[in-house]
């Protein structure tokens, strides 16, 4: 590994960025843009407020086809199993009806601190539970048309061990050469990565209370 000078890990200050001033920590309040250059602000009761607590029970509320559920629409992926010898048989025979009549469920989970509306499905010995986005999160579809021969030629099966995070693999390969003083080598671009034409674009909404704006 190539010498360095003293290294340290830098701190983050807020500042004025109109006037580069430093902002005290007490100064800071949360709040919300409304429109361009005007907040409603927030005072920390308020906002704790609307924390609820942490439950582990999920209220399914209705049962829908599957197929009626758009992906578009899934957030957040996680296994549920059953944490004793009743609820693997409650959750086995309940499962079963639910991939018979090849319907989801559907109701709400508190996960910290925050009411999510959730999928619940049967997977394997357990449920697979899916965090699900609000409608207005979520943009309208624009449809690109597609030549029937491409969609032809590329057709195939899917297989997650295909697909890898090329940016985590190249980091971790980049650390690894930086630890052990090998030269850095740059990495070849694929001619995929350039390409302009045929992209579906995903933007998220903005609806959390994140903005940060200074007492006046």
């Amino acid at each position: 590994m190539e010498p360095v000078g003293s290294v340290s890990r830098i701190t983050l200050r807020p500042h004025d960025p109109t006037t580069g001033e430093e902002v005290e920590k007490d100064e800071v309040v949360r709040g919300y843009e409304y429109e361009r250059g005007q907040y409603v602000t927030f005072t920390p009761d308020e906002l704790k407020a609307l924390d609820l607590e942490s439950s582990k029970v999920i209220d399914l509320e209705m049962f829908v086809p599957r197929s009626e559920l758009e992906p578009v629409y899934f957030n957040s992926p996680y296994y549920l199993y059953p944490d004793g010898q009743m609820a693997v048989e409650a959750i086995r025979v309940i499962g079963a009806a639910m991939a018979d009549a090849g319907v989801v469920g559907i109701g709400h989970l508190t996960m910290s601190r925050r009411e999510r509306i959730v999928m619940v499905e049967p997977r394997g010995t357990g449920m697979l539970l899916i965090t699900l986005r609000a409608a207005d999160e979520v943009r309208a579809p624009q449809f690109a048309s597609l030549d029937d021969a491409i969609i032809a030629q590329r057709i195939g099966k899917f297989d997650a061990s295909k697909f890898r995070d090329r940016y985590q693999e190249a980091s971790r390969e980049l650390i690894e050469a930086k630890m052990k003083g090998l030269p850095i080598k740059p990495r070849e671009v694929s001619a995929s990565a350039d390409r302009s034409d045929g992209g579906a674009e995903t933007q998220p909404r903005a609806g959390d209370a994140g903005y940060q704006s200074r007492h006046t």
